[in-house]
């Protein structure tokens, strides 16, 4: 539980698809590189990113980019 009493991980449901969004959002409109959008949307680690990523988006990051590119 959190400081608010919220189990985490309803958080990680509701804040994981708000993180992918912001990177899809960043994917398309912006000529960031995978590598610092995934930092700016609060990942550190660029493995995990990929995988949030695919569980969300079906797809990889590069893969959805070029989709939309």
């Amino acid at each position: 539980r959190n400081a608010v009493g919220v189990p985490c991980v309803h958080l990680a449901r509701e804040e994981i698809p708000r993180r992918i969004g912001e990177a899809q959002r960043l994917l398309i409109f912006s000529g960031e590189s995978i590598k610092s959008i995934a930092a700016s949307c609060g990942y550190s680690n660029l493995q995990y990113f990929y995988t949030a990523f695919r569980r969300q988006s079906g797809c990889t990051p590069a893969e959805f980019k070029s989709r939309y590119l």
